[in-house]
């Protein structure tokens, strides 16, 4: 019998614009689709969804469909979620991946690494390492760590790191319209449940501060009612909006330990209840040691007629 080839699986970036030339984001957004189209990993639609522009953006978009390195749809939508979604219905891909209009993959290989990674694990979904750049990009300001265990205390992958399966993205309704972050939900809901991830130890996206995402960053209170909110209303974790801020600020050192039970026990996840009892035990390891060490030395002190006599004992 012939061998039959298996076909890599198609990728479908999705990236939502308005109105790029009245926002000075032309050269941003010519970055994030040249460096799109020069990926190793040949197996992708890049698809642009347009929120009826009116500023001379549809004439840039034709004329990159023209040049086939991208696929564009332009209508009027209700915010950049609602066109988010429109992306998901319009992919062809298995998996899908959202690259804002000013950020862009960070080298051309970025891709082929993911897809090798997601296919090699059967995995729903991938999150890696973001370098995050001023707005201009004269400057590289830090590296966004990539990790799911820090979700419990607010702190989210960059969802442009974010691949998963088209059927996953659907199974959940795709994004939410009534949050700020609402990116923030949908990969809580993907981590939460019981799909697989694989995370890629290298940074895969040049991210720039700014815009929505900026906005995000910056409204740090909202950031965390919404936070809250995600576990509360939408996930249904049994914990009280107090308890979750405890979280959220990393004041849970220092609470009753029944609480500290209660609270590490409800997290849902696996993971999270062993990252979140480890932390604690660490804490509360060190404080014991710092004690130790502080009564021991006030013991030499006490026996000593003068302050450099003091030491500690070694332990």
């Amino acid at each position: 019998m012939p061998h039959t080839v298996t076909r890599p699986p198609l990728l479908t970036v999705v990236t939502v614009v308005l109105n790029l030339i009245q926002n000075h984001r032309e050269i941003s957004f010519r970055n994030c689709v040249e460096s799109t189209a020069a990926q190793t990993y040949p197996h992708i639609e890049h698809l642009v969804i347009d929120g009826g522009s009116t500023d001379g953006t549809l004439e840039l978009l034709c004329s990159l469909q023209k040049q086939k390195k991208i696929t564009c749809f332009s209508e009027k939508d209700r915010g950049i979620y609602d066109a988010m979604n429109k992306g998901i219905r319009r992919a062809s891909g298995k998996y899908i991946v959202f690259l804002n209009s000013d950020d862009a993959f960070l080298d051309n290989t970025a891709v082929e690494c993911v897809m090798h990674a997601l296919e090699k694990e059967n995995a729903d979904y991938s999150y890696a390492d973001a370098e995050v750049y001023s707005a201009n990009h004269s400057s590289l300001l830090y590296t966004w760590k990539g990790t799911i265990l820090d979700i419990p205390y607010g702190y989210y992958p960059c969802h442009q790191t974010f691949f998963a399966k088209k059927q996953v993205l659907e199974k959940l309704g795709g994004f939410h319209e009534n949050y700020m972050a609402n990116d923030n939900l949908l990969m809580l809901q993907i981590v939460s449940g019981n799909w697989k991830g694989v995370y890629l130890p290298r940074s895969i996206i040049a991210f720039h501060v700014g815009g929505a995402s900026g906005e995000m960053i910056e409204a740090k209170e909202r950031m965390k009612a919404e936070h809250i909110a995600f576990f509360t209303k939408e996930c249904n974790l049994p914990l009280t909006a107090d308890d979750l801020s405890k979280l959220y600020e990393k004041q849970f050192y220092h609470l009753p330990y029944e609480q500290v039970i209660r609270i590490g026990s409800h997290l849902g996840k696996q993971e999270w209840i062993e990252d979140f009892f480890s932390r604690y035990l660490e804490f509360s390891y060190k404080q014991a040691q710092s004690a130790k060490k502080k009564r021991i030395l006030c013991k030499v002190r006490l026996f000593s007629r003068l302050p450099f006599f003091a030491f500690h004992l070694p332990q």
